[in-house]
């Protein structure tokens, strides 16, 4: 496999990890979906520009993108900063349902231990 192809592998995965469709992360990074397709399918490769505009998108640090290791399983750091994408599109009602379920939950865990 190429580096491209690994490459595309990491952002289909970060994508899908931040719940975002392929049109959705290619608005963000303010470029065409087709752009976006080939990348995920390892035909493209990306200039420093599209490298920022797809780390913004994805809220990620550069070296996330290069983790080919371990693509299958998302480390804490990618799973926070999509719990982080994800609460940054709530609105303050769902953001309170949020914070009282995990209030909850964490005190579930606490009282069952």
């Amino acid at each position: 496999m190429t580096v491209k192809e690994l490459f595309g592998q990491r952002i289909k995965f970060l994508r899908q990890n931040a719940n975002l469709t392929q049109s959705e992360l290619a608005d963000r990074a303010n470029t065409e979906l087709v752009t976006i397709a080939r990348i995920e399918g390892g035909e493209n490769w990306v200039s420093a520009p599209m490298l920022d505009a797809i780390c913004n998108a994805l809220a990620v640090d550069y070296i996330d993108l290069f983790d080919f290791k371990d693509s299958k399983t998302p480390t804490l750091g990618a799973k926070l900063k999509s719990i982080i994408i994800q609460l940054n599109n709530m609105n303050d009602r769902e953001l309170d349902y949020f914070l009282n379920n995990v209030k909850a939950y964490n005190k579930l865990q606490k009282s069952s231990k």
